[in-house]
């Protein structure tokens, strides 16, 4: 398969809570379309003992440190399914304050940390994590987080000033300088001005979201730059990283059955099938040529279509999210009360919107678990695995009252138990195959009439590949064209005379 390199996208963000279920969908989108390999998340709130799940298909993986104190603090790394990291180790904080991870790509290893620090004592904490950090990390190291105090107060604050006690920034400095960590945004932007985070009852903007490299490896720092503030009350922070990543360039292609629902595209769809079929059926050309040539076009059409309702989505999107850094950057010079109540409104709009497709999601999955969560397949794999899991057998105890753990062991007091139980033959074998053989001819006794031979060799009718069409449930996986049950169900009549040309 073809592969291109491209550069490592980090983004760390302050969640600010995510144990609703719509938040943590519209947070998953978002890292989605920031095309982010790596996400450092603080503030996840999650509790120890009963963290809801933080995943989906492009994000299967991820580490967790969760506070034992209840739903405060947490951070987490999640990691793309793009991102091929061999990860070697981690280390979890008790306390949520932490969350380190180490990995090989192509022989070079990283270390990412997501931090969190507390309101008060910032350099204390600092430096305790940097001394753990310093003993865990190898490779190139890149730290984000949440550091809760702006490292210049003149430059990172709107106001230029700052609560913070100035020895408190001084050994924060200190500590930061000691394990040659650089401020990558900073050293970015030197002298720009531009915040993270907004503070309501102070009117004030402060930047605390940073990420950090260490010197020796700024020269792999390619762009930094601040998002605008949309789920959270936190701007995200984003940072290319130059590395010799690749990721393969095709993607499998399926049907989004969501098109199917739109009656211009299922207008459409019906339309070019009445063409392609009028314009290609001939006497000349092969019906299997016809019939498989077919989903290429119908493909590229539905492609299309979805490509179209994909731009209205971003294009809509992007509207938004550009008024919004247009207003932010104005409230943040000019702190208008109007310019943030049309602010809040369109984060209200854009909220809005990412709740529609949260809600589509989520229906989605409802009725993936209403048609599968009884039938044999992966659903019920996952439940059956933590099942057998809890009924691992370690020891078993033989009439004696002896404990045996041995599988070889375990598996003869099995043996003996159920021959007792069912009382089976000590001679007992399986039928050979002339058993077999002798058994069927014994009580096969109806055989096929030449008429229905007849039947069973004769062509298929419109009415058999009706009902057989009718008959398969849907919701199955589609073969290698990509085509799912739905589409042959929807335009059947259309499409039935090619395909029975083709199978008969």
């Amino acid at each position: 398969m073809a592969t291109k390199t491209r550069p490592i996208k980090i983004l760390t963000i302050n969640a600010r809570g995510l144990n609703i279920p719509e938040k943590r969908h519209i947070a998953l989108r978002d890292f989605r379309s920031n095309r982010a390999d790596v996400v450092l998340l603080q503030e996840t709130h999650f509790a120890a003992d009963g963290a809801p799940c933080l995943r989906d298909q492009k994000f299967p993986t991820g580490y967790f440190s969760n506070s034992s104190a209840g739903k405060v603090c947490g951070t987490a790394i999640l990691f793309s399914r793009d991102f091929p990291l061999n990860v070697t180790d981690s280390k979890l904080d008790r306390d949520g304050r932490y969350t380190f991870v180490k990995g090989e790509i192509g022989g070079q290893t990283y270390t990412f940390a997501s931090i969190y620090l507390p309101n008060r004592n910032q350099h204390k904490v600092l430096r305790l994590l940097l001394g753990v950090l310093a003993d865990f990390q190898e490779g190139i190291v890149l730290i984000g987080g949440d550091i809760n105090l702006p490292l210049d107060a003149k430059l990172d604050t709107s106001r230029g000033s700052t609560s913070v006690p100035h020895s408190v920034l001084r050994q924060t400095h200190s500590a930061l300088h000691s394990h040659r960590l650089v401020d990558c945004w900073r050293a970015v932007h030197p002298t720009t001005r531009d915040y993270t985070f907004y503070s309501t009852p102070h009117q004030s903007y402060s930047r605390l979201d940073c990420l950090f490299l260490p010197f020796g490896y700024l020269h792999l720092l390619d762009t930094v730059k601040i998002g605008p503030m949309t789920w959270s009350d936190h701007h995200p922070v984003l940072l290319t990283l130059a590395s010799p990543l690749v990721r393969p360039k095709d993607r499998t292609w399926r049907l989004n059955e969501t098109l199917l629902n739109d009656p211009i595209v299922t207008q459409g769809t019906l339309q070019t099938l009445q063409n392609y079929f009028t314009d290609n059926s001939s006497p000349d050309t092969s019906p299997q040529i016809v019939w498989e040539a077919h989903k290429a076009v119908i493909r590229g059409y539905l492609i299309q279509q979805g490509s179209l309702k994909k731009k209205q989505y971003n294009t809509q999107r992007d509207a938004l999210l550009c008024r919004i850094q247009v207003l932010e950057k104005s409230h943040k010079l000019y702190m208008d009360d109007t310019v943030y109540a049309e602010l809040l409104e369109l984060r209200t709009e854009l909220s809005s919107l990412l709740n529609k497709t949260a809600q589509k999601a989520f229906l989605t999955t409802r009725r993936v678990y209403y048609e599968h969560g009884n039938k044999c397949g992966r659903l019920l794999a996952r439940a059956l695995k933590v099942h057998r899991e809890k009924l691992y057998i370690s020891k078993l105890r033989n009439p004696q009252g002896k404990p045996v753990t041995l599988p070889q062991d375990m598996l003869s007091l099995l043996r003996e138990h159920f021959t007792e139980l069912y009382n089976l033959p000590t001679d007992h074998r399986p039928s050979s195959s002339d058993s077999i053989c002798k058994f069927v001819d014994m009580h096969t006794h109806t055989k096929l009439t030449p008429l229905m031979r007849e039947a069973l060799d004769s062509p298929l009718t419109v009415e058999e590949l009706q009902n057989a069409v009718k008959l398969t449930p849907t919701g199955k996986t589609p073969g290698p064209d990509g085509l799912s049950l739905r589409y042959y169900k929807t335009f059947l009549p259309t499409l039935a005379p090619a395909w029975l040309q083709a199978f008969n």
